[in-house]
């Protein structure tokens, strides 16, 4: 695997990036986060290998993990669906609500979410 994108890197989000870390160097881990502050402490404990704050930094990743909370997760897809990676599978780690499974739905072809 090329590398692997974690949006959202709270308590989910943190501990899905410390376990794919533990892969050593099969799994390049970028964190996107809503702060520098946040980024650079998920850099620090170990749970990311880059991060930063910009949706565009996941264009090296062929794996993103949407690890946002509900209210954010919505408008977390509609910022993925306009960036135009390799295709990427978009997993579900918040709370799935309406609103969120119809915005992802819509994506475009290139961001394939599971069945």
């Amino acid at each position: 695997m090329r590398g692997v994108c974690i949006v959202g890197k709270g308590l989910i989000g943190g501990s899905l990036g410390l376990a794919l870390r533990r892969l050593e160097d099969r799994v390049h881990v970028t964190a996107v986060t809503r702060t520098e502050a946040d980024a650079e402490a998920a850099t620090a404990r170990g749970a990311a290998d880059r991060s930063g704050t910009q949706l565009e930094g996941l264009r090296d990743c062929e794996l993103v993990l949407v690890a946002t909370p509900s209210p954010q997760a919505a408008r977390t897809f509609e910022q993925l669906g306009q960036v135009p990676p390799a295709p990427t599978l978009l997993p579900r780690f918040a709370t799935v609500h309406p609103p969120i499974t119809q915005t992802a739905r819509a994506l475009p072809p290139h961001a394939r979410l599971p069945a």
